[in-house]
């Protein structure tokens, strides 16, 4: 929207600047000024919206404000025509880089937002260029007239920009829409995790030497079918968030968990002994166990069962998660709240 009001503006100014006379356009400068200080406004907005940076309307008008001043005195109170062009080329770098430190520093996701950072540089530099170059070599208002064919050369430039910035948003929106769906292909709305396909999608991914082991954990949230049929299910919803937070405030970076059924968790850990791996099974089984969920004034206690076993190959993690899968049956017939596991034998084919 942001950016279709931008150009919508920015249309209105070429077109005013190209049809109306030398004349109109000095008497009415100021006003030409709000129209494009305006569509500049509303392009940074959409660009900085794209690259993820606070944009701030207060800093903006201040700068139009000044820029307008500079403008209208320029061409009504002290008519110098070069000196009105420097001070739109100006207000115009500082619209754009209105929080410079941010806009340098702003980390792009795709290289498409690279080169709308780069696109931004490229318009700043044309547009104080051309009005460095007509200030350095005149400061007599029939400079611009008797070298239209630069004026006209620069503002074709400066247009062409514009239809790349125009090809690169319609690019990038259609990239993030992409990717979005990626991601709701394979994560769980509710919690965020990875579901059962992205779970899949990341065991294919895993290709470790066969000398080291992953551990594979089956979790199940103990008595939740209490928890809903007493609470409902909203609070059933907000236990699994809860749960889903301590889980990957558990584990370390590398390792991925999955909701892959109602209170079913999957748990890979990557590359980490046997011991290792139970202590953070323990840890996950111990943070949920003390860390009780406050709703309407009670504290709801939770608990996790949980069955560990090992793997080494991506082919090896359908007999694991059966091996799990059985652990995590024996720990809620051993009475829940526990985590079992297994000895890492898959090498010889055998529990």
């Amino acid at each position: 929207m942001s950016y279709a009001i931008a150009l919508f503006l920015m249309g209105i100014t070429t077109l005013l600047n190209s049809s109306l006379s030398a004349q109109f356009l000095t008497n009415f400068a100021s006003g030409l000024a709000l129209i494009y200080f305006s569509a500049c406004m509303w392009h940074t907005k959409a660009l900085y919206a794209r690259l993820h940076i606070a944009f701030s309307w207060q800093r903006c008008v201040t700068w139009m404000l000044l820029g307008l001043i500079g403008v209208y005195f320029f061409s009504q109170v002290h008519v110098e025509e070069s000196l009105r062009i420097l001070m739109v080329s100006l207000t115009t770098l500082f619209i754009y880089l209105h929080r410079p430190r941010l806009f340098l520093a702003a980390q792009t996701r795709f290289k498409i937002d690279t080169y709308l950072k780069h696109c931004t540089y490229l318009m700043l530099s044309v547009v104080l260029l051309r009005s460095a170059y007509i200030l350095s070599v005149s400061l007599n208002e029939a400079y611009i007239t008797q070298h239209k064919w630069l004026w006209a050369a620069t503002q074709f430039f400066i247009m062409l920009i514009h239809l790349v910035f125009f090809s690169l948003f319609m690019a990038s929106s259609i990239v993030e829409s992409i990717n979005k769906l990626k991601r709701e292909h394979i994560l769980d709305p509710l919690t965020g995790l990875l579901n059962r396909r992205g779970f899949r999608l990341y065991i294919t991914s895993i290709k470790p030497p066969s000398t080291q082991q992953h551990a594979i954990l089956m979790a199940d949230l103990d008595y939740f079918k209490k928890i809903n049929d007493q609470y409902g299910h909203h609070l059933g919803d907000l236990a699994l968030q809860h749960v889903s937070r301590i889980l990957q405030n558990s584990m370390r970076s590398q390792d991925k968990v999955s909701r892959i059924g109602g209170e079913e968790f999957v748990i890979i850990l990557e590359n980490l002994a046997q011991q290792e791996a139970y202590a953070i099974a323990e840890r996950i089984r111990h943070s949920i166990a003390y860390t009780p969920i406050l709703y309407q004034g009670q504290s709801i206690q939770l608990s996790i069962s949980i069955g560990m076993s090992f793997f080494t190959q991506a082919q090896q993690v359908d007999a694991a998660l059966l091996d799990a899968d059985q652990l995590l049956f024996d720990a809620k017939k051993m009475g829940r709240n526990q985590v079992q596991y297994s000895e890492f034998r898959y090498m010889e084919g055998t529990r």
